[in-house]
C-alpha cells in the first residue's frame, strides 16, 4: 500500500486528479472483461477467445469441490465472484468427474470385499482402501 500511495511512483503513472488508490492512467472504469481479451490477445495464445472470466469462473467453482471448505468459506467464494450460491450451483459448478469416480469406485469395492461394517458410519473422504 504504500508503494501505491508513494507520490513519485503516483505522478510517474497515474494523473493528478485521480484520487483512487488502485487507479488507472485513464480517467474511468477498466472492464475485466475487456482488461482479460487485452492480455489474452497480446500473449499469442493459440485459442486467446478461450480465456474469458465466465471460464475462469467455472474453473474456480469445479476445483473448489475438490476441498472440505464450510457453508462459510464457499459463500465468501461467492461473494468474490459477484453472484448468489444459486448461480454458483446451477452455472459455475461442474461435475467433477474424478471426485465422483474415486468416490463410486470406493463404494463399488467397499461392496464387492465385503468391508461395510468396517466402514459403516464413515464418511468417503475418510476411507481408505490399501489392499485390505
Amino acid at each position: 500500500m504504500n508503494f501505491l500511495n508513494n507520490p513519485e511512483v503516483r505522478q510517474q503513472c497515474i494523473e493528478d486528479v485521480n484520487p483512487y488508490v488502485f487507479a488507472n492512467s485513464n480517467i474511468g472504469v477498466i472492464r475485466a472483461y475487456d482488461a482479460i481479451r487485452t492480455a489474452a490477445n497480446q500473449a499469442g495464445l493459440q485459442m486467446p477467445h478461450l480465456i474469458r472470466t465466465s471460464n475462469m469462473r467455472k474453473y474456480f467453482a469445479t476445483m473448489l469441490q475438490a476441498f472440505d471448505t464450510t457453508e462459510a468459506e464457499r459463500q465468501w467464494v461467492v461473494d468474490h465472484l459477484g453472484h448468489t450460491m444459486d448461480v454458483h450451483r446451477i452455472h459455475y459448478r461442474q461435475t467433477s468427474d474424478l471426485i465422483e469416480r474415486v468416490d463410486v469406485a470406493k463404494l463399488l469395492l467397499i461392496q464387492d470385499l465385503g468391508l461395510v461394517r468396517k466402514f459403516q458410519g464413515k464418511q468417503l473422504r475418510d476411507i481408505q482402501i490399501n489392499g485390505t
